[in-house]
């Protein structure tokens, strides 16, 4: 019995590291074909090979070359995720199965990516042999599955090319195998590395969109929208670039810069115009990376205190996917902000959480129809039944309401009719610099009227 066991072990692991071989990882690929084909379940393949092994071992021979191949074995195992197998193919090319990725072939390709910078990270400290300090980088190959027609040697070969892409490229690198989703990948790292100098470069501004009441048409706050102002880019729009500054940390003090510099502007606002109207909210989009960071509640407080604003003025705008983890932790937090006076919108609402009970527990204020529900409601039969629906609900938990997304009369009508609160969208104006919202204050003393100039900015 023991024997047969020793036996599967040797034909199934590598002798000289004691992890999976290339038999093993191809059984394992193979597997993940099928479930690929039954389920839709995404993986992907990493095809790693050392930089200049070979002149390690030409010039100190083959007992240290087997030693470093361990010792990098041991390094890789110790980052790659509970369930993905790494294994040895032969010489100094080993290959990682990632499995269970997103179903978003997006963000699998960003899973990838920090598996193989954590891949890049291990390696990146030099490894002692006898006396012998070695450094070694890796260059790596990635693919994703695909086609359903791609078998495991096809996988394996295309992140085998991958991998040779990434040793033309100058080695210590890594490389996707489908072209348009490397040249992704490249897009989304140089955004990363953007974002990490546009505060200091000042490429960041704040657009406002106004919101209009229904019942007296005047615009009686703002909504603060962050834009990049990035030339090495095109069609940099925040549903990009936002995420990345999420996933990178950059969010919190992005964010800060966006509280900070949207208050000021509020409270001269209310300065300039104190006896003509009344401003009486600005509205400022909070991620949830934002929003469960332990400091949130201290750096919201400080700005406000010296922003002089009056907390009622302040609506932070948080989207419905904040509120899946931790409710009761999270209520604590809203209860806070909630205390000192600051009113809490859910954004694009419907569209989120499937549960509506977190409506009874949480402290919100203010309900915000996603457009979605609004730009076909003049047709769509579903869509106006689902506003009356959110109304409703609005009505018998006394929360406000605002309607995204009005960009026609025929909106504009239905939603005055059904008693709706307010809105925001083309039908009064764009999101807008904040001379050109000042000039539109002016103008028309927050009277709603339609704005043409602003035409390439989307709300």
């Amino acid at each position: 019995m023991l024997t047969q066991l020793r036996f599967e072990h040797q034909a199934k692991y590598d002798t000289l590291t004691n992890i999976p071989n290339r038999s093993y990882i191809l059984e394992k690929i193979s597997f993940e074909i099928v479930r690929f084909k039954r389920l839709g379940t995404l993986f992907g393949v990493i095809f790693l090979d050392l930089d200049h092994f070979k002149n390690i071992n030409d010039s100190l021979g083959h007992a240290i070359g087997d030693a470093l191949l361990i010792q990098v074995a041991h390094r890789l195992k110790q980052v790659i995720r509970e369930g993905d197998t790494l294994s040895r193919l032969g010489g100094d090319e080993f290959v990682i199965l990632a499995t269970d990725l997103s179903s978003d072939e997006k963000i699998a390709a960003t899973q990838m990516e920090l598996i193989t910078q954590k891949l890049h990270a291990a390696l990146a400290n030099p490894i002692l042999i006898n006396q012998h300090t070695l450094s070694i980088s890796l260059s790596i190959g990635i693919t994703l599955i695909s086609d359903t027609h791609e078998d495991e040697n096809d996988i394996l070969k295309h992140a085998d090319i991958a991998m040779y892409e990434a040793k033309k490229a100058g080695r210590n690198t890594s490389k996707f195998y489908k072209k348009n989703m490397d040249e992704w990948i490249q897009r989304r790292v140089g955004i990363e590395n953007g974002l990490r100098n546009a505060l200091v470069n000042n490429e960041f501004e704040i657009y406002y969109q106004p919101v209009i009441d229904f019942s007296s048409s005047k615009i009686i706050g703002a909504e603060a929208l962050l834009r990049w102002n990035n030339q090495n880019f095109e069609n940099l729009y925040p549903d990009e670039f936002i995420p990345i500054a999420e996933e990178s940390g950059l969010i919190y003090e992005i964010g800060e810069w966006v509280l900070k510099n949207s208050l000021a502007q509020f409270v001269q606002w209310q300065d300039e115009f104190k006896g003509v109207f009344e401003l009486k909210k600005i509205a400022v989009n909070i991620s949830a990376y934002q929003f469960d960071n332990p400091k949130f509640l201290n750096l919201l407080t400080s700005l406000v205190q010296s922003s002089t604003i009056n907390p009622i003025s302040l609506e932070l705008e948080l989207v419905e996917s904040a509120l899946v983890e931790d409710s009761d932790k999270i209520c604590v937090k809203m209860q806070a902000l909630r205390d000192l006076g600051i009113n809490i919108s859910i954004d694009d609402f419907g569209t989120g959480y499937s549960s509506l009970s977190y409506l009874k527990k949480l402290p919100f204020t203010t309900l915000k129809i996603d457009k979605s529900f609004v730009m076909d409601l003049q047709d769509n039969e579903d869509d106006k039944e689902l506003i009356n629906a959110i109304l409703m609900i609005a009505q018998n938990f006394n929360f406000n309401v605002i309607a995204e997304g009005v960009e026609t009369y025929e909106q504009y009508r239905f939603l005055k009719e059904k008693n709706c609160g307010c809105f925001q969208g083309y039908y009064c104006s764009r999101p807008i610099p904040a001379y050109d919202f000042t000039e539109l204050l002016k103008q028309n003393a927050g009277i709603c009227s339609k704005l043409n100039n602003y035409s390439h900015y989307s709300a």
